[in-house]
């Protein structure tokens, strides 16, 4: 059985058609994976500048009035955005650090000494402005850790959706294929190895517009020239037993 199974046409079909499909929605597959890659990509840059924008709006009377304890309050304001991983606000010079915070390994907010060792994949540096003057400058770090993990599950989303989709094709061709091409083979095989027994009367019933139906009328052909070789041997026979 196992052999008649490897070696059938259906099987053939099949897997041709499988790999072909599995192959086309893999491509398809990664080329949406890298176009949201490269959308979440763009997106954390205009993040990392609009925040950078927006809280250098917001420290200018803080900075002004050195008031550190405002400057850090609007910090840990606009880090309730999980994708910001650290928040630096220098004075002037870019020597003085009047403000920072970051996130340890656990991503909770913590204080900063302003030197941020772990890598951010966007950054973004806006100048805080008082009276047209800069007194200070703001730096904002953005994390690609979230959208690591979008893509993982749209990786995910992905190959569930190739297996779906083939586990679909596979039962349709099986039906399809068992319908209209294995089932009237078949019968054809068995058709011709009772003609080849012999029995040179068998009705050959499949009629079809396809190779199936050229297969039919070959064999049928066969059939009718087997029946007249037939007759004249057994005409010859007994001409000559006469």
């Amino acid at each position: 059985m196992s052999r008649q199974y490897t070696g059938s046409i259906r099987s053939k079909v099949i897997m041709i058609t499988l790999v072909c499909t599995t192959a086309i929605l893999a491509a398809v597959g990664v080329y949406d994976a890298l176009e949201v890659v490269a959308k979440e990509e763009a997106q954390l840059e205009d993040r990392a500048n609009v925040t950078a924008q927006r809280i250098a709006r917001h420290l200018t009377i803080p900075v002004w009035n050195l008031d550190k304890e405002r400057i850090d309050a609007s910090i840990e304001a606009e880090m309730l955005e999980p994708s910001v991983l650290a928040i630096v606000v220098h004075d002037s010079d870019g020597k003085d650090v009047m403000g920072a915070k970051e996130r340890d390994y656990n991503w909770e907010i913590i204080g900063s000494s302003g030197t941020i060792q772990t890598g951010a994949f966007a950054i973004s540096d806006a100048p805080v402005f008082y009276e047209d003057k800069a007194i200070g400058s703001v730096s904002v770090y953005i994390s690609d850790r979230f959208v690591k993990e979008d893509i993982q599950f749209q990786v995910i989303l992905e190959v569930v959706r190739v297996v779906a989709l083939n586990l679909v094709i596979f039962v349709i061709l099986v039906l399809l294929l068992g319908k209209f091409l294995i089932t009237p083979i078949r019968r054809l095989a068995e058709q011709a190895s009772e003609i080849s027994s012999g029995r040179l009367n068998t009705v050959i019933d499949i009629s079809s517009n396809d190779e199936i139906g050229l297969l039919a009328d070959s064999l049928s052909r066969m059939q009718r020239s087997l029946s007249v070789a037939f007759k004249k041997i057994r005409q010859a026979n007994k001409a000559r037993e006469q």
